[in-house]
């Protein structure tokens, strides 16, 4: 029977080694693969690199045109008939209400013909019932003021040339009319809203005027008040006087006797034909036909026929709806604009 070992009589040689430390293995996870995308995601990241490729198109061809306006100088031109560039035949839109911005545009383009030496000769092509008299009359001292460097001027009535339209026209060289067209209403009106009754019943607000104690006139024409009898007396004078002036504009332009312009001072409005019998315009025709007489007195072959015009800005190519929504909610903004518009007008009403 073998010598039992215990701990007291264990040598070193007989001890039991302790078991030895297991070594970690390692474990191999293999790396984590992303699932398939979903397609909601997807499309929206192909709007979006889309949105930004579309505006940096957007931005290069916006600086290309600024570019090429800064160049220009402001008006552009765009051919409405092929035909020599050295001479050349600009036209010239007169064309909604008249105001000041309407007269500055005119004048402009009758600048740029003028300066211009492969122009020949001008069209007005006009499509206005007219609107404020000052304005009015200023184009037409612009007409006479070009008629003086030997360039002819003629105007073309499509749709209706009335009142303002036909006092800045009155002057040119030649005048057509399409056959349908409204012309004359040789005349000025006044108008006014007086709002008086509509703020206190509608609105219960009570405008209150103040008048300096020597400006006893100084709200003659508010909205305020309705006008006294003096205020109509004064007015029907101002008004009489003003258009004592158009028909003198209407007998030096078109050569007539004061007498007969008289008879056709009304502000009534004349069809073509009516108009041309009445000597209110010298021929009937439309455009092409109007270029085409300008083309045979001048003695030109094959012109180019070219229209001016302002393009729009780059404020008004990105922010034009937004103005237009904006201005129209500003209150202040409308009110300014009705307080600046003159009361006594050139303008016909329309039928």
């Amino acid at each position: 029977q073998p010598y039992p070992v215990t701990p007291e009589n264990r040598s070193e040689s007989t001890k039991i080694p302790p078991p030895p430390i297991p070594r970690a293995i390692p474990v191999y996870v293999p790396p984590a693969q992303a699932g398939p995308a979903k397609k909601g995601s997807s499309f929206l990241l192909n709007i979006v690199k889309y949105l930004f490729v579309m505006i940096f198109i957007t931005s290069l061809l916006l600086n290309f045109y600024l570019g090429a306006l800064f160049l220009q100088g402001g008006l552009s031109e765009q051919e409405y008939r092929p035909g020599k560039k050295s001479q050349r035949i600009a036209l010239i839109d007169l064309a909604g209400s008249i105001d000041m911005e309407t007269q500055y545009q005119f004048q402009e383009m009758l600048r740029q013909a003028e300066k211009d030496d492969t122009v020949e000769g001008v069209i007005i092509v006009v499509n206005s019932p007219g609107g404020q008299v000052v304005p009015s009359d200023m184009m037409n001292q612009y007409v006479k003021a070009f008629q003086k460097k030997d360039k002819k001027i003629y105007a073309s009535i499509q749709q209706v040339g009335a009142s303002g339209a036909y006092w800045a026209t009155a002057g040119v060289d030649r005048m057509y009319a399409q056959p349908n067209s409204m012309v004359g209403s040789i005349g000025v009106i006044y108008i006014n809203l007086v709002l008086k009754e509509a703020l206190e019943q509608k609105l219960g607000i009570s405008p209150v005027v103040i008048k300096s104690s020597r400006s006893a006139f100084k709200d003659r024409g508010s909205p305020f008040r309705h006008p006294s009898e003096e205020d109509i007396s004064e007015i029907q004078q101002d008004l009489d006087k003003i258009h004592q002036q158009f028909v003198h504009i209407v007998k030096d332009g078109r050569h007539l006797d004061e007498e007969q312009v008289w008879k056709l001072a009304s502000g009534d409005v004349f069809d073509g034909e009516e108009a041309l019998g009445k000597n209110l315009v010298d021929e009937i025709g439309f455009l092409d036909d109007v270029i085409d007489a300008l083309t045979e007195e001048i003695g030109l072959e094959n012109p180019q026929v070219i229209r001016y015009f302002n393009p729009p800005s780059l404020k008004e190519i990105l922010f034009a709806k937004s103005a237009e929504w904006s201005d129209s909610l500003d209150i202040e903004k409308q009110w300014e604009k009705w307080a600046t518009t003159p009361r006594i007008q050139a303008l016909w009403l329309g039928q």
